[in-house]
């Protein structure tokens, strides 16, 4: 873990902000958790709205897509809980994600979704999604210490 914070400390130093901290996260979340797809969604501050900023998968799912909360029922649920949760095996994948026939397409069939908060409110949320199984508690701890060392670059984009 110390490796992995150390790189993501070197990274906020790079002039090419904020890709060279999403890219760097992107990196050090293959190398230890492994997903098939990582996003990162950028939540306005009233919470009407979230923006992807970062996707491993242009192809799949590309960057500045915008979308509105009201339509992500599982986001609502982070949102709320202000904690990490998983969704996983496909009954639950498709429960939650309304589009999960593109989350199955990816082979996908676990979700890991993690806040990143700040001042008492969810500024962000990184998705990892993988097979199914991929996700349990220590990855979730994992995540989101990796996730929160990205906030500056979340929140000055």
């Amino acid at each position: 873990m110390i490796a992995a914070a150390l790189t993501l400390c070197a990274a906020q130093a790079e002039a090419t902000q904020p890709a060279a901290c999403f890219q760097a996260l992107d990196r050090v979340l293959q190398e230890s958790l492994g997903h098939r797809l990582l996003t990162l969604l950028r939540i306005d501050a009233e919470q009407t709205w979230c923006e992807r900023v970062y996707t491993s998968r242009p192809d799949a799912f590309a960057s500045q897509g915008r979308k509105a909360l009201d339509a992500a029922p599982q986001m609502r649920r982070v949102l709320a809980a202000g904690r990490p949760l998983i969704v996983d095996g496909e009954a639950a994948v498709r429960a939650a994600f309304p589009d999960h026939e593109r989350i199955f397409a990816l082979g996908c069939a676990c979700v890991l979704n993690v806040p990143v908060r700040w001042r008492g409110r969810t500024v962000a949320q990184l998705n990892l999604l993988d097979a199914a199984g991929a996700y349990a508690e220590p990855e979730a701890a994992l995540a989101l210490v990796a996730a929160q060392l990205c906030l500056p670059a979340l929140l000055n984009d």
